[in-house]
Order: structure tokens, then sequence, then C-alpha cells
């Protein structure tokens, strides 16, 4: 998430598009880390 935010200020500050373009809510990042950590056990 840190380096999505920084890449996103460095083009900006650039006048260059977002390389990445939306923020993830909490409760999605939540889940996706719910599943990663389920899938890493596995």
């Amino acid at each position: 998430m840190d380096l999505s935010i920084a890449m996103n200020h460095v083009n900006r500050a650039l006048d260059l598009p977002d390389l990445y373009p939306f923020v993830l809510a909490q409760g999605v990042r939540d889940k996706l880390g719910f599943a990663h950590r389920w899938l890493r056990r596995a």
C-alpha cells in the first residue's frame, strides 16, 4: 500500500497518470489479508 501511494505521488509530480488508480477500502484489504494468510498455511 505504501509503495503504491509513493509511486502515485512521483507520477503526479511528473504530471503522469497514477500507476495504481484506485484505493482499496479497509474491509477489502482485511479480506484479502485473511485469504492470503489462509492460503499460506495450506
